[in-house]
């Protein structure tokens, strides 16, 4: 549901499954993902620096973390986290939108 845009039909699915498998990174950042969609940085800034300390390497889940860090105004966190996941050789689907929220963040 979240693919298509539909954050808010996603959100009680993602909420089940984080309810179900709690300590689970992957559960954790697409709730994390959709709750930043709908506007609780607070909630999601939570959710995925959850995901990222269970999966320090996923480079998608770290990006996901920096979105919510400069969403809640720590934009030296969020460049550090992107300098370090793109000074990396990961391909990531989101490697060019991470790459604009540096610069957009002042690099």
């Amino acid at each position: 549901m979240m693919k298509m845009g539909d954050v808010n039909g996603a959100q009680p699915h993602a909420e089940k499954a984080h309810d179900l498998a709690p300590k689970n990174p992957s559960v954790a950042d697409t709730l994390g993902v959709i709750v930043l969609a709908r506007g609780d940085s607070a909630r999601a800034l939570q959710l995925l620096q959850e995901a990222a300390n269970g999966a320090p390497d996923r480079a998608d889940i770290q990006y996901h973390l920096a979105k919510a860090r400069a969403k809640n105004g720590d934009t030296e966190e969020a460049r550090k986290i992107l300098r370090q996941i793109l000074g990396s050789n990961n391909s990531f689907p989101e490697r060019d939108d991470a790459k604009s929220l540096l610069q957009q963040l002042g690099g």
